[in-house]
């Protein structure tokens, strides 16, 4: 899906897999991060980001422009089915 339908996409409570391109700028590499939330500040759409490089309580925050900015590919929504819990891989 395209960036433009990011926020209703988390507004309807779907989070969303996007590829970045790296710190380093490397357009060749790429790094899937999930979207899990938006919200206006400023008058600007932000999007919360949660990123397994940075742990698992760390959250990143991006303005829409942002983003656009390190966007190397579409997003993909992911809807989990519900009372479905994923067997841990034991």
């Amino acid at each position: 899906m395209k960036s433009a339908n990011f926020s209703g996409i988390l507004r309807s409570g779907r989070n969303i897999i996007v590829t970045v391109v790296p710190q380093s700028g490397s357009i060749r590499d790429g790094h899937a991060v999930v979207l899990t939330r938006t919200f206006q500040h400023g008058g600007q759409t932000w999007f919360e980001i949660m990123d397994s490089n940075q742990g698992p309580i760390r959250r990143l925050y991006a303005s829409r422009q942002e983003l656009d900015i390190m966007l190397k590919e579409n997003g993909i929504a992911y809807s989990p089915e519900p009372k479905r819990t994923v067997p841990l891989l034991r």
